[in-house]
């Protein structure tokens, strides 16, 4: 699962020498930012989509991707 893993703005943190970030466990293959995507929706339900992020704790709604 998605344990330890945060994903949100803010400056990064600068260490010498730099820790690893992502474990070597951790590849392409089996993470990417199509692990972020929740909901996956047509351009023309946009007004769907916007109401499945409001109610983002009932939806489970972590990013929606609208598309033509």
């Amino acid at each position: 699962m998605l344990a330890h893993v945060y994903v949100g703005p803010g400056q990064a943190e600068w260490r010498n020498p730099p820790d690893p970030i992502i474990p070597d466990d951790i590849s392409p293959e089996t993470f990417g930012p199509t692990a972020l995507i929740a909901h996956r929706l047509k351009l023309s339900d946009v007004e769907k989509g916007y109401d499945i992020f409001k109610n983002a704790a009932e939806t489970d709604a972590l990013k929606v991707v609208l598309s033509a």
